[in-house]
């Protein structure tokens, strides 16, 4: 879940920054995610809900994801 939540968040990041990138290359972050993972869009909200149900747990993917973001950040 911390992956797919990673990405997730790479690419909301891109979307906002420049959306035209996403667009221009016709990637559709949520239909790349699923592929990706091989995982459909029910998969993923019961997976979602699932760990978001359990607030230590979610807290702990959340830091995670945080983490791994600074850790990309600082290496550029």
């Amino acid at each position: 879940m911390v992956s797919i939540l990673y990405d997730l968040a790479l690419l909301q990041s891109i979307k906002s920054f420049n959306p035209a990138v996403l667009d221009t290359n016709n990637v559709d972050s949520h239909k790349y995610i699923y592929k990706k993972y091989k995982i459909d869009s029910l998969t993923f909200a019961q997976n979602h809900t699932y760990y978001a149900s359990d607030i230590k747990v979610y807290e702990i993917i959340e830091k995670e994801v945080s983490k791994r973001i600074q850790q990309q950040r600082d290496s550029l």
